[in-house]
């Protein structure tokens, strides 16, 4: 068993083209000993998101704080909140925005190759 204390958190800033004001952190993952699956957490500030992309992995999203707006390239825009599940199929063109005056936190569940 592993356990990472949140002070031991190391944050940066998503620097792919197109993203803003998002921040990233491995909450668990290679470093730890998981073979398979990461876990990773996000920040958006207000006005921030993800740069619009693909993968090809599923990935896992659990709202923790805040509200946002999801977008995938077959299903449109989508508003989420505290508590909303998202699942993201491999292959889908996505974007996570926070257009609102609180900060955004999510968790997002990969496969480690996709960490």
């Amino acid at each position: 068993m592993k356990v990472k204390k949140k002070s031991n958190l190391k944050e940066a800033e998503v620097e792919a083209a197109g993203a803003a004001r998002a921040f990233k952190s491995v909450l668990l993952g290679p470093d730890e000993g998981s073979k398979e699956i990461t876990m990773r957490r996000f920040r958006i500030l207000p006005g921030g998101n993800t740069p619009l992309h693909r993968h090809e992995w599923d990935h896992l999203i659990l709202v923790e704080r805040g509200g946002g707006v999801v977008f995938s390239e077959s299903d449109g825009k989508f508003k989420v909140e505290p508590g909303d599940s998202v699942f993201l199929p491999a292959g889908e063109e996505h974007q996570l925005l926070n257009p609102f005056a609180e900060e955004l936190e999510f968790i997002c569940v990969v496969p480690s190759r996709g960490a």
